[in-house]
């Protein structure tokens, strides 16, 4: 087996290049923007199938340098955050105010349900976690901030079942949003 490390410039590059190439797929095919699959997981999903590929077929196991990751999430998120302000919230008026209620009762639901599963399992508790509410309301970039405080914690390969957890969720939701006709919030 070969191992083969990708420096931070090219691990950049390749995943600014696979975000265009989910782009392309979403603009081509009707049936991801039918179901709202985010152009981020097609990209993904690409890469993990070309990484997959390489390493059955080739014997050459991929590692990516994830230096740039950290500082473009802190990017992101700082971005995201400036973006907000009070009036913006007051405006969201009813609707907002049930949807950050909901919100609160997802997460604690997400979280217990995740610890039940884990325990039945006999993995550890604080994998649900990772399984619950970090991958599923905080999405990757809340997953990949908390991975290193559950690895030091002894949880192996935190990141991967946050991921995991996060693009099932991912999935399942646009499945779920695809089936429905009515949404909640129209009912209001």
């Amino acid at each position: 087996m070969t191992e083969l490390q990708l420096d931070g410039f090219i691990s950049f590059t390749l995943a600014m290049a696979l975000l265009f190439v989910g782009k392309a797929a979403t603009n081509r095919f009707s049936l991801l923007r039918q179901y709202s699959i985010p152009e981020p997981v097609i990209g993904g999903f690409a890469c993990a199938l070309l990484v997959a590929a390489i390493y059955y077929f080739g014997g050459v196991e991929l590692s990516f340098d994830l230096v740039q990751r950290d500082y473009l999430l802190l990017y992101f998120f700082a971005g995201i955050g400036l973006k907000a302000d009070l009036k913006s919230l007051v405006s969201g008026g009813k609707p907002l105010l049930v949807l950050t209620l909901l919100a609160v009762v997802y997460i604690v639901l997400q979280n217990g349900v995740g610890i039940w599963v884990a325990s039945l399992f006999g993995l550890e508790p604080m994998i649900g976690l990772l399984a619950g509410s970090i991958s599923l309301i905080g999405g990757v970039g809340t997953t990949m901030a908390w991975a290193p405080i559950f690895e030091a914690q002894g949880i192996a390969n935190a990141a991967e079942i946050g991921v995991a957890s996060n693009t099932l969720g991912l999935i399942a939701a646009c499945l779920i949003g695809r089936v429905r006709s009515r949404t909640f919030f129209e009912r209001l």
